[in-house]
This record gives structure tokens, sequence and C-alpha cells, in this order.
């Protein structure tokens, strides 16, 4: 089975391509942008097929990876890469990679429902610590060529997770910082407290984007998911909506598109929240009342 087999091609705007993962449940997604003298690579996916055999059927240009932050699925092919840039928050992770026994859930028989590609070997798959060329600040700006990236820091997720705006398109590419599936204000990094303040910050933006670009399941999505985002935030510090345990310590709170995992605890006496009342429950900044047996 060739490696176009594991990933899923598609031109979503001239010079734009989505290159999906939708054999593994995480339905990892990353980008090429293609400019006149160069191409970025937003993310190198899982490391599972050659993510660098599928670029080089797209273009010839010299590529520059820039990774949305440093967790496993997103950087897993960039060793096949020369250039690679990201947050400075993230160089660590990056440098450090990923070992066998860290990424060995992924591969659980339920989350693979496509075939894996030839020469691909289960018991050695790993993320090799990957060079990191080009540090990126907030502001920054990569320069293609007809074609101008806007890079913004974004923490919360993940430390240095950053997000991109092309200013010529007003595509935005938003990582795990916003996308329709469970994000994580806790793990490895993360800060609960920065990750509201971002999304807040990611639904003023909404007037200069004309698409969001995630990294996982679904692209693109309309600006509007943006605000949808600052508003579940405001829910959130107001104490309404969908609230549910999300394990020890953790609750989801819950929203049309997506969900928030952070940090917290259902009060045990507390009755059910319905639609629309207030949940007692701890949120960032909150005093948490231990969960029992703790």
């Amino acid at each position: 089975m060739p490696t176009r087999s594991w990933f899923e091609l598609r031109e979503i705007h001239p010079g734009v391509w989505s290159l999906s993962e939708p054999g593994h449940l995480e339905e990892v997604i990353s980008y090429l942008v293609l400019g006149r003298d160069r191409a970025v690579l937003l993310d190198t996916g899982m490391g599972i097929g050659d993510l660098s055999a599928a670029i080089a059927r797209l273009t010839r240009l010299p590529v520059l990876v820039v990774n949305t932050h440093a967790d496993y699925h997103h950087c897993g092919d960039n060793h096949r890469f020369a250039e690679v840039a990201a947050h400075p928050a993230e160089l660590p992770r990056l440098r450090q990679g990923w070992t066998r026994e860290e990424v060995a859930q992924a591969l659980l028989r339920h989350k693979i429902w496509r075939p894996l590609p030839p020469g691909f070997d289960p018991d050695a798959y790993h993320v090799p610590a990957s060079p990191v060329t080009r540090p990126l600040a907030d502001g920054e700006v990569l320069d293609l060529g007809t074609r101008r990236l806007r890079v913004l820091h974004t923490p919360g997720h993940t430390p240095g997770s950053i997000c991109l705006l092309d200013e010529h398109t007003g595509i935005f590419f938003t990582g795990d910082t916003l996308c329709p599936s469970s994000i994580l204000g806790v793990g490895e990094g993360a800060d609960s407290e920065q990750l509201l303040r971002t999304l807040e910050r990611l639904g003023g933006m909404a007037p200069e984007v004309t698409r969001v670009c995630p990294g996982h399941h679904q692209t693109p999505l309309s600006p509007d998911f943006l605000v949808e985002a600052a508003e579940a935030v405001a829910r959130i510090r107001e104490g309404l909506g969908r609230v549910e345990p999300a394990g020890e310590g953790l609750v989801r709170h819950r929203f049309r598109r997506f969900s928030l995992i952070l940090p917290g605890t259902l009060v045990k006496d507390a009755p059910e929240p319905s639609p629309g009342s207030r949940a007692r429950v701890a949120t960032p900044g909150t005093p948490v009342r231990p969960a029992s047996g703790r």
C-alpha cells in the first residue's frame, strides 16, 4: 500500500493543502502552505506514514517545518526535514523526542482503522528528537514570497503553542489550541487559565479570519468557531453550561462543537445542573474541594 493511502491530501484553498491521517483516532491534520519562494509545513503528523514523500508529490520548493506545539502526534516526522521552527518554550520537548513507552498507547488496536503503511514497525514506533533551527516569536512574520504567515503565541494547551494567520487569505491555523474535539487545559506544561485567556483573544480575531484550520478532525471551519470559543470561556467563568467529571480532579465543559477539559471537581452535594443553570464546579482560580477518597 503506497504512502498516500495513509494520508488524505486535499487542496482547501489555492496553494494550501491539508494532509490528514484519517486512519487513526486522532485524525491529525498537517498543512502545506505554498508561497512563490518557499513552503511551510505546519506540523508533521504522527510519524506513521512518510509525510516527506507526500510533500514531495506536491512541491519542489524548500520546506520549513513549523510546529504548532511539541505533542508527539504533531512532530512525528520532523526528523525527515532539515529546517524546523517552533516557539522556544517547545524546544526542550522537541529536542527530547518521545520514547516508545510514551507513545505506545497510540497504537492500541481500537485507535487504528486503516492498514499501517509498509515498512512501518509498530514495535519500534517512537518520535525521534528533531532539529530546531529557528525559534519563533509572537508577531513574527514568515515571508514565503506572495504569502505571509504571522505567528501568534497562544499558550495554554502547551507553554509554546502557536497559531498562524495567513495575512493575505485570512486562513487561520490553530493547531490544538482550538479544534473540534476535546481541548486540553491539563497535562504536561498546560496552564488552564492561560488557555482560557488565549481563547478569549482568538474570539476577537474573527473579523480578520476567513477560515479556521485546526489540527484535528475537520477542516476548514468558519470564523464563528473563534466566537464560539470565546463565548464558551464566558460561560465557564460565569459557572454556566454542561459540566461532567473527566477523571480525578478534572472536569469536562461541553459545548456544541468542542469541549474543554480543565482542573476542577464537581461538588458532590450539588444538584445536577440543567441546561443554562449554574454549575457548581471549581474552575481555574477557584479553590477546589478535594474529591472523595483524597
